[in-house]
């Protein structure tokens, strides 16, 4: 048996769940690829993610979600909202409440890297899926405009591009004023180890 798509969640707890979601969309380290940016709630509210922190904040507040790519077509999709509620519509208890990241990997992904998708390699899959979810951060190097930009504006600033050169004249996949941030991401590996021990 093979896996033909994968969904994977990263939940944070503590703090200020819409404002946390904000800023893992800031901080995702989306594919150049990656399309569809949106935020939505019901069937008939899709609109642009606004660029206003507050305007978005309240729509999270407001149960909206930020969502990118579609499910039926791209091969990396990611969901990012406000988790107040269980599978059923519940409301949870407030010290459950917590901001939540999804991505959603199709066969495509895999195979491109050559993994198995044999449900005997789920813990590998996981591990590999979860490679794919990776945070960045404000670089050092920013100018005092780019943390402007950053600080008082949405947007997703770790997507890859394809022109961005670093202060050595190399190319890179990054902008020069964001950096990876190696302190989420292996706050997120470690958690990604202890969870592929249960498979």
């Amino acid at each position: 048996m093979t896996i033909e798509a994968i969904e994977l969640s990263f939940d944070l707890y503590g703090g200020d769940s819409s404002a946390v979601v904000i800023k893992l969309h800031k901080a995702m380290q989306y594919p150049q690829t990656a399309r569809l940016f949106r935020v939505y709630k019901t069937k008939g509210t899709q609109r642009d993610i606004p660029k206003s922190m507050k305007e978005l904040y309240d729509l999270l507040q407001s149960g909206y979600n930020i969502g990118v790519g579609d499910h039926r077509f791209d091969e990396f999709c990611v969901r990012l909202y406000f988790k107040r509620t269980d599978k059923g519509g519940q409301p949870l208890p407030q010290k459950q409440h917590r901001a939540r990241i999804e991505i959603t990997l199709k066969k495509s992904i895999f195979d491109h890297e050559v993994v198995d998708r044999n449900i005997a390699n789920l813990s590998q899959l996981i591990k590999f899926g979860f490679k794919k979810m990776q945070f960045t951060k404000l670089s050092k190097r920013a100018t005092f405009k780019e943390k402007d930009v950053y600080y008082t504006q949405v947007k997703p600033f770790g997507k890859g591009s394809t022109c961005a050169m670093s202060v050595n004249r190399h190319k890179r996949f990054l902008l020069n004023s964001i950096a990876t941030n190696g302190t989420l991401n292996e706050a997120k590996r470690l958690a990604v180890k202890a969870l592929s021990h249960k498979f």
